[in-house]
């Protein structure tokens, strides 16, 4: 089987850097590592729903906070082991893209796929019940 053939269609490359751009490559999670950053996007949604009993001068630094070790975290499991992207190295149009990458080849079609499962079941709980 040729190279081109076995790999993960899933894998992306994308351009990132402030002065000088280099190319990383974004792997698909694994699902242990998409519970993971399920959790870490859970946690931090959580504690951005505490911030409404903060003061707005105190909200910035709260989410600056919370954001920089979880995308950091994130970011660790979609590189390879022995690769990098800094914070520092990165412009928010690129960290969106990022995101957008993550998104798409981990959460949307499972996404769909669940809420067509769903669907589909309804029918049969509802007749279950009667």
């Amino acid at each position: 089987m040729s190279n081109e053939t076995s790999m993960n269609p899933d894998i992306t490359t994308t351009e990132v850097g402030i002065r000088k751009l280099r190319e990383v490559t974004i792997y698909p999670l694994s699902v242990h590592d998409q519970l993971k950053a399920t959790e870490i996007i859970t946690d931090v949604i959580n504690t951005f729903s505490t911030f409404t009993e903060l003061e707005d001068s105190n909200v910035i630094d709260a989410v600056v906070g919370i954001l920089k070790p979880n995308i950091s975290a994130i970011l660790k499991l979609v590189v390879d082991e022995n690769e990098e992207i800094s914070l520092s190295e990165l412009t928010n149009p690129q960290l969106e893209r990022i995101v957008n990458i993550i998104f798409a080849a981990n959460y949307k079609e499972v996404i769909k796929n669940s809420q067509d499962l769903i669907g589909k079941m309804k029918p049969l709980l509802a007749s279950m019940r009667s």
